[in-house]
């Protein structure tokens, strides 16, 4: 009894979980375990049946994920496939509002890829994500799944992307505009196609337009598109605007930027709920994004980010909502490679991140052949001594987890 009770001293004197705490966390994971099978991009076993009953329950499923891959938006397009028939109403992506009208005016255009291509050839690194193969199809898929039609939503609730300067100038020199705001507007324009050169001569994204721009030349030329413009190239320049503060910020001042930016997640999300239940709220909403973004209350950057909101709104209005981390084990990442320039590639471990070397846990008890479904919500309530702060910080925060044994890059439009 003794050597038991210096043992528990010595795990509560430490930073990382000591052995007894590992093996209780190991025992619960075993018991929140179920298998996942996949075959051509179908889905079947207890894991998935879990995730077919939760889903039918909710109103707003949250999916968070690792990006940029070929396999998270093949679990997507497959959930989006079963939710749909039940009155799938709207997606929200992580792009700005802009990418999302785009994406929405060609959604069910058999062209619909070969027009996002040739807008990232045009305007190079002006869409995140969307600008994949896969996510493209997924937003058609899900669509077509929901039976919807023209009528199905897709919401960008981001800024937009740092290279789309050149695009939202252009959109704005498309509108009617007095003399005088026209000319402010080239003048930016004239700028931004300057950086642009610089950005691309050394593929230094740091060196474009969103980046360099001064706040005093956005605001003059909004106060001139006052003046003499229109509804439509107001709105395009505080897109422009928000989209300058948030990049910029970032350099100076990263962890407000990403507070700014979170709120601007949230902001743009009530905006389409409101006008969501004005039209009477009815069908399901699915939102898919980076992993952080969709904690449940404080996420790892001790942040209320968008998946708070989320839940918040829902419990409020709809009944709980569900939230599905989706992750692989290890595999090759997709990551960005420089301003107008092909992704980088790199094998990944993900227990071997710093961010992630607690999921060591996660890999070591999952299925020994295929994926893997957690249901964190075994996890819950259950003490310190058992469970680390990344664990109960996680399956508060999640309600599944889904590990794939391995993911593969995805592939960017316009390359």
């Amino acid at each position: 009894m003794r050597l038991l009770t210096i043992s528990l001293m010595l795990c509560g004197a430490v930073a990382k979980p000591c052995l007894a705490e590992v093996d209780a966390l190991h025992a619960l994971l075993l018991e929140a375990r179920l298998g996942l099978d996949t075959h051509d991009g179908d889905f079947s076993g207890p894991g998935w049946r879990l995730i077919v009953d939760e889903a039918a329950k909710a109103r707003i499923i949250a999916v968070g994920e690792d990006h940029i891959t070929r396999e998270v938006p093949e679990f997507v397009g497959a959930l989006c496939d079963v939710i749909g028939p039940q009155g799938l109403a709207a997606m929200a992506f992580e792009v700005g509002p802009e990418v999302a009208r785009f994406v929405q005016a060609g959604l069910l255009a058999p062209d619909h890829k070969a027009r996002m291509a040739d807008l990232t050839r045009r305007y190079p690194d002006s869409v995140a994500f969307l600008n994949v193969a896969e996510e493209n199809d997924l937003a058609t898929r899900c669509a077509m799944s929901s039976g919807a039609g023209p009528d199905f939503q897709i919401w960008g609730l981001d800024q937009e992307f740092f290279g789309a300067g050149g695009w939202l100038l252009d959109k704005i020199l498309e509108e009617p505009l007095s003399a005088d705001a026209r000319a402010a507007v080239q003048a930016l324009r004239t700028e931004e196609q300057s950086d642009a050169a610089a950005a691309r001569a050394s593929g230094d994204p740091s060196k474009l337009f969103i980046f360099r721009v001064s706040d005093t030349a956005l605001q003059a030329t909004y106060d001139a598109l006052t003046r003499g413009g229109d509804e439509t190239s107001r709105r395009l320049l505080q897109s422009l605007i928000t989209t300058h503060h948030i990049y910029r910020e970032n350099l100076d001042n990263p962890k407000q930027s990403n507070l700014d930016r979170a709120l601007l997640l949230k902001k743009n999300l009530a905006g389409h709920l409101a006008a969501w239940t004005a039209k009477g709220a009815r069908g399901k909403l699915l939102l898919k994004f980076g992993e952080w973004h969709i904690y449940r209350g404080y996420n790892p950057l001790n942040e209320r980010d968008l998946g708070n909101y989320v839940a918040e709104y829902a419990d409020v209005n709809l009944g709980p909502s569900l939230h599905i981390a989706v992750m692989g084990s290890r595999g090759v990442h997709a990551s960005y490679g420089g301003y107008a320039k092909p992704f980088d590639h790199a094998a990944f471990v993900l227990a071997e991140n710093d961010h992630y070397t607690w999921m060591k846990a996660a890999a070591e008890a999952a299925e020994p052949t295929g994926w893997t479904v957690f249901d964190l919500r075994r996890l819950r309530g259950h003490g310190t001594k058992d469970i680390p702060e990344e664990w109960r910080r996680l399956a508060d925060g999640y309600d599944i987890l889904v590990l794939a044994p391995e993911i593969s890059p995805a592939t960017r439009l316009g390359d």
